[in-house]
């Protein structure tokens, strides 16, 4: 492991369940994006349960796939698991 990312912060998320709202709420105030944008070198590890259920499955996908760019760009990172 590098010896960078062991000391970045890392910030676990999961069961989003479409709910856009409370999961940027969530991400914002944990400091990672401002005004729906990646900022800092954190880590997001989401553990899963992106879609089902809630309104805008495909919208949390498709902010987690421009997070994961956007983060790699900042030296963060975003980690998504199944």
């Amino acid at each position: 492991m590098n010896a960078n990312r062991k000391q970045k912060r890392r910030i676990v998320v999961g069961d989003i369940h479409g709910e856009m709202e409370g999961f940027q709420e969530i991400l914002e105030n944990a400091g990672l994006i401002d005004r729906g944008s990646w900022r800092g070198s954190g880590i997001l590890i989401q553990t899963g349960d992106v879609i089902d259920r809630g309104p805008y499955s495909r919208e949390a996908v498709d902010l987690l796939k421009r997070l994961q760019k956007e983060a790699a760009a900042a030296g963060g990172e975003v980690i998504r698991l199944c």
